[in-house]
C-alpha cells in the first residue's frame, strides 16, 4: 500500500517502554523485603514506585487523548483512532473496487501517519473515513484512456468499448446531420484523440455514455459580458442561452434587482474536449421570379388594369455546401444551381385615360370635428395628414368634387377613399372609415356623403385621417382653408 506496516505512529514508542518499565518493576516489587532495607532505602523505594505509577498513568492518559490523521501529499484526509483502523479500511476500499471494476486497484503513493494530540479533534465516523479514502486516495488501476491532444481525459476497462465511445460521437453527430436532410460529405474531430493503456485513477473510471457526456460537454468557461442600456438578467440569461438560475450562482456578489449599464457580469460557458467539424451538402428548391410587361391603353381610366397574360414564377435547385462546427454553422457556399423551370412573364395593360378637371378649387371641411393631430413631424413620426377627432358614424364629405380613383381597405388606414379632383394634380384621401359610401370610379360633387368616421386600420380612436396630395406629394391640408 505504499507504506512500512511496521511503523507505528510517533509516540506509540515512549508508551510501550513505560509498560516495559511498569512490568519489571512489579516483578522488583515482589522480590523486594523492606524488613532487610534501611529506612532510607525503603523510603527510596517507595518513591520510585509511585514515581513509575504516575508516569504510567500520564502514558495513559496521553494515549487515550492522541489520534492519527492520515496524509496525502501534505493534505489531511481523514482522522483516525490508529493506523491499523485506517490501513484496514484502505484494503476494504481496494478489495471492493477491485471486485466492481474486475481488476488489480493499487495505491500509487505514501501515505503519512501523523500522530496528534488535540482534545477538540474527534475521529471520522468509519464509513465517513472510509468514503473519503475512497474519494481522495490516489488509488490506481490499468484502463484504457481516452487522451485528447495526449492529454488524459477519461478512462474505461475495455479497449473496444474506448474507441467505441469515440466513433459513436461522430456517427451520432452523422445520423442528427442526415435526419435533417443533408448529405453529409465529411465528420471528423479536430484534435487528436487516441486511446492508450496506461495506469489511470479509479476516480476517472467511466461508462460509455458518461465518457461521451464528458467529451462533447468538456469543462466550465467563464465569459465576462457587459450590461447594456436597459438589459435584465433574465435577458442576459436568454440571450446566453443559460438559466437565471445558473447566471446567478455564477455571480454571487451581483444583486439581481441592481445590475447597472457597464457593469461586468460572468457568463459560464461550456468548453468541449472534442470540437466536431463538418462538411454537408442540401439541395433547396426556389421560386424564380417573374416579371411584369405592361402596356398603356388611354381608354381606360388609370385604376383599371387588365392582365393579359398571367405571371408564373420558374423553379431552380441549389446545392449549398455547409460547413459546421459542433453543429454550429461556419460558412456556406453555393456550388451547383440549375434551373427547373423558366418564368413566364406577365402581361398586362393599365388605362392612362385623363381625368377631367372637375374640382372648384375650394374645399368644404369633411367632416364635424376638432383637430387632435396636426400635419408634419410629430413624436411617432412624420404624419401625412391631420386627425379629425369625431364620433364613430360621423358623415365624412367629399373636400370637392371629382372622381373617386380608389375606395377599400389600405392598410394602415384601414377603410379608405381617395378622389382625384382633376388630372392628377390635387387628390385627397379619407382614412379609417367605419363605412364606405362611394366606389372606385363614381364622379362626386363637392360636399357629397363619401363615408362615416370610423376606427379601422391602425388607429388609436374614432377619427377621420384626412391628406390633401399635389402632383402625389402630401402638402399641410389646412393651407387649402382660409384662416379667421
Amino acid at each position: 500500500m505504499g507504506s512500512n506496516p511496521n511503523l507505528q505512529c510517533p509516540g506509540h514508542s515512549g508508551l510501550l517502554r513505560a509498560k516495559q518499565l511498569w512490568a519489571g518493576t512489579v516483578q522488583r516489587m515482589k522480590r523486594f523485603n523492606p524488613r532487610q532495607c534501611s529506612p532510607g532505602q525503603r523510603r527510596l523505594a517507595i518513591g520510585a514506585a509511585a514515581l513509575l505509577i504516575t508516569l504510567t498513568l500520564v502514558g495513559a492518559y496521553l494515549n487515550y487523548h492522541t489520534l492519527c490523521t492520515v496524509e496525502v501529499g501534505g493534505d489531511v484526509i481523514g482522522v483516525a483512532h490508529s493506523k491499523a483502523a485506517v490501513t484496514a479500511l484502505i484494503k476494504e476500499v481496494s478489495a471492493e473496487l477491485s471486485r466492481e471494476w474486475q481488476r488489480e486497484v493499487w495505491l500509487d503513493s505514501r501515505i503519512t501517519y501523523r500522530r496528534v494530540r488535540d482534545r477538540g479533534l474527534a475521529p471520522d465516523d468509519p464509513e465517513a473515513l472510509k468514503s473519503k479514502l475512497e474519494r481522495y486516495l490516489p488509488l490506481m488501476t490499468n484502463a484504457y484512456v481516452i487522451t485528447v491532444d495526449g492529454n488524459p481525459v477519461v478512462g474505461l476497462v475495455d479497449k473496444a468499448a474506448a474507441q467505441g465511445v469515440i466513433d459513436g460521437i461522430k456517427s451520432a453527430y452523422e445520423q442528427n446531420l442526415s435526419a435533417k436532410g443533408a448529405e453529409v460529405v465529411l465528420v471528423k474531430i479536430e484534435q487528436r484523440v487516441e486511446v492508450k493503456q496506461m495506469p489511470c485513477k479509479v476516480a476517472d473510471l467511466r461508462t460509455p455514455e458518461d465518457a461521451k457526456e464528458i467529451l462533447l460537454r468538456g469543462t466550465d468557461r467563464i465569459v465576462a459580458t457587459t450590461v447594456q442600456r436597459g438589459e435584465s438578467l433574465w435577458l442576459i440569461a436568454q440571450r446566453a442561452n443559460m438559466s437565471v438560475e445558473d447566471l446567478i450562482k455564477a455571480n454571487p456578489d451581483v444583486k439581481p434587482t441592481q445590475i447597472q449599464p457597464g457593469q461586468k457580469i460572468n457568463l459560464v460557458k461550456a468548453d468541449p474536449y472534442v470540437t466536431l467539424y463538418s462538411v454537408e451538402r442540401r439541395t433547396y428548391t426556389e421560386a424564380i421570379p417573374y416579371a411584369v410587361q405592361t402596356k398603356e391603353d388611354s381608354s381606360l381610366w388609370p385604376w383599371v388594369r387588365r392582365v393579359l397574360q398571367p405571371g408564373k414564377s420558374g423553379q431552380r435547385q441549389r446545392i449549398v455546401e455547409i460547413t459546421r462546427k459542433n453543429g454550429a454553422e461556419v460558412s456556406a457556399k453555393t456550388i451547383e444551381t440549375k434551373v427547373i423551370s423558366e418564368p413566364v412573364t406577365e402581361i398586362a395593360v393599365v388605362g392612362t385615360k385623363q381625368i377631367p378637371d372637375r374640382g372648384t378649387g375650394s374645399f368644404v371641411w369633411p367632416t364635424m370635428g376638432v383637430i387632435t393631430s396636426r400635419f408634419g413631424y410629430r413624436r411617432s413620426g412624420y404624419h401625412s395628414g391631420i386627425d379629425i377627432g369625431a364620433p364613430i358614424g360621423t358623415p365624412v364629405l367629399a373636400a370637392d368634387s371629382g372622381m373617386v380613383v380608389d375606395a377599400g381597405w389600405h392598410g394602415n388606414l384601414g377603410r379608405y377613399v381617395m378622389i382625384d379632383h382633376g388630372g392628377g394634380r390635387i387628390k385627397t384621401v379619407y382614412g379609417h372609415l367605419s363605412s364606405i359610401a362611394v366606389k372606385t370610379g363614381d364622379t362626386v360633387e363637392k360636399g357629397q356623403l363619401i363615408g362615416r368616421v370610423g376606427n379601422t386600420g391602425r388607429s388609436t380612436g374614432p377619427h377621420l385621417h384626412f391628406e390633401v396630395r399635389v402632383n402625389d406629394k402630401a402638402v399641410n391640408p389646412l393651407n387649402f382653408y382660409p384662416q379667421n
